[in-house]
């Protein structure tokens, strides 16, 4: 069962995946590094080919909710192989993401106002004062939805676990850096995402194909 919110995307990747012979986890990657290169300001991304198809599906709940205690959202990013600092890197990927699902009146709202963007402005937003509920009316929404926090500016949504990682005493200074270097940003988030990748995969039977890349 895909992440919610991504259903449509995983079904379009498992239609290209099957029409050209190739595994899910590796068209997966592959758009995820496409995607990436494709937005401004966006890094190139190493991609390795030749992960074999999952022999059965993953369990529920191994991605952490927004709702989820820095703790819980550490101890399962940790137990998966990665850092504190190499979460916070890949959560570049919220500057040009949007909710869907945890408030469905305003599905599509960005986490930073430059959504189309590879920028760290979504960094800097985080660390602002939250003074809005992004609700349908015109940003002044009267309820707070699990897994959201108030935002900085209307047409902005916060997600909770963004606004705790980027004040935990063990995140914060790397969540600062980031916001104040855009080339850090980019670099570092391509290098966790070279290792998320790998995570499970025998690297010396995969193939560099970076260079379908542009």
């Amino acid at each position: 069962m895909p992440q919610e919110g991504l259903e449509s995307i995983v079904d379009a990747e498992k239609d290209i995946a099957d029409k050209h012979g190739v595994s899910y986890g590796d068209i997966i990657q592959f758009a995820a590094a496409v995607s990436v290169r494709n937005c401004p300001g966006g890094p190139r991304i190493t991609f390795l080919a030749g992960r074999p198809n999952a022999t059965q599906a993953a369990p529920d709940g191994l991605v952490p909710n927004p709702f989820d205690s820095v703790d819980t959202i550490l101890g399962r990013v940790e137990d998966a192989g990665l850092t504190s600092d190499e979460l916070i890197n890949l959560l570049a990927s919220h500057s040009v993401a949007v909710q869907e699902h945890v408030d469905e009146t305003i599905p599509g709202t960005p986490f930073d106002l430059t959504p189309g963007v590879f920028d760290n402005n979504f960094y800097r937003d985080v660390l602002l004062p939250g003074l809005v509920i992004p609700g349908p009316l015109l940003g002044f929404g009267f309820t707070l939805h699990q897994g959201e926090v108030k935002a900085p500016f209307i047409g902005e949504f916060r997600l909770q676990s963004d606004y705790a990682l980027a004040r935990d005493p063990r995140t914060a200074s790397r969540w600062k850096s980031l916001g104040s270097s855009q080339s850090l940003m980019a670099s570092s988030f391509a290098t966790a995402m070279a290792k998320m990748a790998l995570l499970g995969q025998n690297a010396g039977s995969l193939h560099n194909c970076s260079d379908v890349i542009s």
